[in-house]
């Protein structure tokens, strides 16, 4: 999930250490509906010595909480949202945007050129 797997701490570290609330939140900025349920779920596995370790344990434990709250069907895997939230937080791919932006206007000013910038994604907006 790392762009450099020598720096900063994995998805893995995250899910062990981060509170509730703090999960919660970065669920949240990647627009995960079930952020808090997510989170509650994954800090009470944890409690139990059950988190998941693999990738695919991940998915099969979002996806798990998707159906419990009644979620049933759709195009999109229900764990697509929470891996796009921990890839993001896991890489500091918003820092990484801000220094890219803000380093972008100094030499565009310099040679008067013009940034056009497409976003996929709200939380970069």
């Amino acid at each position: 999930m790392r762009l450099d797997a020598d720096s900063g701490p994995t998805a893995g570290d995250l899910l062990e250490s981060l509170p509730e609330s703090e999960l919660e939140r970065l669920f949240s900025e990647g627009d995960e509906p079930l952020a808090l349920p997510i989170a509650r779920a994954l800090v009470q596995a944890r409690r139990e010595g059950r988190l998941p370790r693999t990738t695919t344990a991940l998915a099969a434990f979002v996806s798990g909480v998707y159906y419990r709250k009644g979620f049933r069907r759709s195009r999109r895997h229900p764990a697509t949202r929470a891996f796009m939230a921990l890839r993001i937080r896991v890489n500091g791919e918003y820092e990484n945007l801000e220094d890219s932006l803000a380093g972008s206007r100094t030499l565009l000013e310099a040679s008067g050129g013009r940034l056009i910038v497409l976003s996929f994604h709200s939380g970069e907006d």
